[in-house]
């Protein structure tokens, strides 16, 4: 079962990671659709990897990034205007959000909407 935003990350392990914030905010509405990036900032250093889950994710651009903390997580996408995304990050079955130590990221999702965008003049 995916958990609300809120549990986002929060399983029975006291060592396992959590997301601490996602921009955009968790049930945004108008977001720009030229934002150009989703942004995953995590408690603790996670390590390479990642589990993007489900279709409600827009087309990403390229592979996502960490920083050199390896908290922050940025994610190259392509929004398109009034659609709805659902973000989901780790499952059961996929658990490549992990920290240094190899514990995972509990599954989660998230979602926002997008506005109209610039109006052509």
């Amino acid at each position: 079962a995916v958990q609300n935003i809120r549990n986002c990350g929060r399983t029975p392990s006291a060592n396992a990671p959590q997301i601490v914030s996602v921009t955009p905010a968790d049930g945004a509405k108008d977001v720009d659709p030229n934002l150009g990036e989703i942004v995953v900032c995590f408690d603790r250093p996670m390590r390479e990897g990642w589990s993007l889950i489900g279709n409600g994710w827009p087309k990403c651009i390229g592979e996502p990034e960490f920083d050199a903390s390896m908290k922050k997580l940025t994610i190259k996408v392509e929004l398109k205007p009034e659609t709805d995304y659902r973000l989901g990050f780790n499952s059961s079955s996929y658990t490549n959000f992990k920290s240094a130590e190899g514990v995972p990221l509990g599954p989660c999702s998230r979602t926002f909407s997008t506005g109209k965008g610039a109006v052509a003049k």
